[in-house]
């Protein structure tokens, strides 16, 4: 059941989700930074509400004309997939204190592009300038326009 209207339980999981975050932004304390520290959970919120919604239409229009879908079947190299992203992730976790945002960024991207991409799209070029770019530029947005702090690194200091 769950996987025939996966669009609508996930759809309502993500407004659900949306809507508690939403109302516990009034418990976060108040900073004297640049900016209010309400801001960026509730943007985050009114985003996961807008993704929601057209996830719920969807849902239920599935639901309505009740077509069967065929159910995913899950080969011993999705699996291994999974596996693998599971541990780039907790690299990036691993190196986030040590070598900070930037350096733990660009091994996470460049491990996550070569291993969830097909092999015959490869691009090293692109793959290397989009996991040098993404990191720097979330970097200096987090630093310059927000006004938050992210991890440098003890490797830095």
């Amino acid at each position: 059941m769950f996987r025939k209207y996966d669009k609508l339980f996930s759809g309502g999981f993500f407004l659900l989700i949306a809507i508690v975050m939403f109302f516990q932004t009034e418990q976060i304390k108040l900073t004297n930074i640049a900016m209010d520290s309400r801001l960026v959970p509730m943007i985050i919120a009114i985003l996961l509400c807008i993704i929601s919604v057209p996830l719920i239409i969807f849902g239920l229009l599935e639901f309505k004309t009740a077509r069967q879908k065929p159910t995913p079947k899950f080969d011993r190299k999705t699996i291994i997939r999974v596996f693998l992203s599971l541990l780039i992730l907790a690299v990036f976790a691993f190196l986030l204190p040590w070598a900070g945002f930037i350096i733990a960024g660009i091994v996470y991207l460049s491990g996550s592009l070569f291993l969830l991409a097909p092999k015959e799209k490869w691009s090293i070029p692109l793959f290397l300038i989009l996991s040098v770019s993404i990191p720097v530029g979330v970097y200096f947005l987090f630093s310059s326009v927000f006004r938050m702090l992210l991890p440098v690194g003890t490797l830095w200091r």
